[in-house]
C-alpha cells in the first residue's frame, strides 16, 4: 500500500500529515503505532488525517 504523506515539525514535535481520502479503510490506531516508531517507522509524535467536508473548510483527525 502506498500512502502519500508529509512530515513536518514545530515546537519540538514531529507530525505526519496525510489526506484521509488516500487512506480509507485503515485502522489509524495501528497505522500510528507503525509510522510513529522512531526505529522501524518514519518517526513522529502524531499522525493527522485531513478531509474536505462540504460544510467545513477541512476536518483534521489526530492520532497520538
Amino acid at each position: 500500500m502506498n500512502i502519500k504523506f508529509s512530515k513536518m515539525h514545530g515546537a519540538g514535535n514531529d507530525f505526519i500529515i496525510m489526506e484521509k481520502s488516500d487512506t480509507n479503510n485503515i485502522d489509524y490506531s495501528e497505522l500510528a503505532l507503525q509510522m510513529c516508531d522512531r526505529h522501524f517507522g518514519i518517526g513522529s509524535d502524531i499522525i493527522t488525517a485531513g478531509a474536505c467536508i462540504s460544510h467545513y473548510d477541512v476536518k483534521m483527525v489526530y492520532y497520538n
